[in-house]
């Protein structure tokens, strides 16, 4: 077998915080804004080899994108990114002025319809400009003793999600990666090591219901002994830009879970979309992500700090 070898430049290392809450799973449940993790470009050090494909746009590559400070928290991090960037619209030396319409224009409604209804049903919800700053995807993350919940909103769709279960590796969804052992001197997957994929569609009688799954790793030396037994807790709300989907991984399905002897986890996850192209938490798909947990990146268990 050729080994692949994988270049210096690309490989990055930093810890993601992920923060503690009591309740991870009910019907309608929504994160509130603290559990949203950083950007990559936030969370990347270029003096760890930041290469062109991960630059934030406009910047030349190697130019810090911002930084997390010590304690700060996730949506701390996010509304000083996005401050950043609208100084640096205005000008440099300009002064800034606001006014109420000019808030009022830069709101967008979104309409959530339940799963499985068209867009345009439904309640209005209001976005704020300052969360849509985050890009086209804001990714929420929350652990217990229970498990985690992710919870992924995606916008700026102008079709509905393409959705197939006889197709999975080509249907529009998320995959997410978990080693509850966070190893990471082995390359090829453990029984620790977990693949999950989601879909905002495809499932039920008229594939229009939300579905999850337990996948097998390419290449695993071992897979968990939940494998066949998986039973997924998903939901999604679909709009007229885009969906939410709220996926719980239970502490039953994950083999070797536990917070309080091994707080760090290697977590990776990977969104697929038909007109928006793939958006990672870290690398690309030029790298075996999908088959190397060595590459996933740490992710701690915290509290929310006070």
């Amino acid at each position: 077998m050729t080994q692949r070898l994988i270049p210096p430049s690309y490989l990055f290392t930093f810890s993601l915080p992920i923060y503690y809450r009591a309740k991870l799973w009910a019907k309608n449940l929504e994160l509130e804004p603290s559990y949203r993790i950083p950007s990559f470009v936030l969370l990347d050090r270029p003096t760890l080899g930041q290469s062109k494909l991960h630059a934030p746009a406009g910047k030349p590559a190697g130019e810090p994108a911002g930084e997390i400070v010590p304690g700060e928290t996730p949506a701390e991090a996010a509304k000083v990114a996005t401050k950043t960037a609208e100084l640096a619209a205005s000008g440099a030396g300009a002064k800034k002025k606001t006014s109420k319409r000019t808030k009022a224009a830069g709101e967008k409604t979104v309409v959530e319809t339940a799963s499985g209804d068209p867009p345009g049903a439904g309640a209005a919800e209001t976005v704020n400009p300052a969360e849509a700053a985050v890009g086209p995807l804001d990714t929420r993350i929350a652990w217990s003793e229970e498990g985690l919940t992710f919870q992924f909103v995606l916008r700026g769709k102008l079709r509905r999600p393409y959705c197939r279960l006889s197709d999975l590796e080509h249907s529009d969804g998320i995959e997410i990666y978990v080693d509850t052992r966070n190893t990471k001197n082995v390359h090829r997957a453990t029984r620790y090591c977990h693949r999950f994929v989601f879909l905002p569609g495809g499932g039920g009688p008229g594939e229009k219901d939300p579905y999850g799954s337990m996948l097998k790793i390419n290449m695993a030396r071992g897979e968990p002994a939940t494998m066949g037994a998986y039973q997924p807790h998903v939901e999604c709300k679909l709009s007229s830009t885009g969906y939410r989907l709220t996926c719980h991984l239970s502490r039953q399905y994950l083999e070797g879970w536990s917070p309080s002897e091994q707080p760090e986890v290697g977590l990776f996850f990977h969104l697929r979309d038909a007109e928006l192209g793939h958006i990672c938490l870290a690398y690309d798909k030029q790298l075996p992500v999908g088959e190397d947990p060595s590459l996933w990146p740490t992710a701690f268990l915290a509290r929310m700090p006070s």
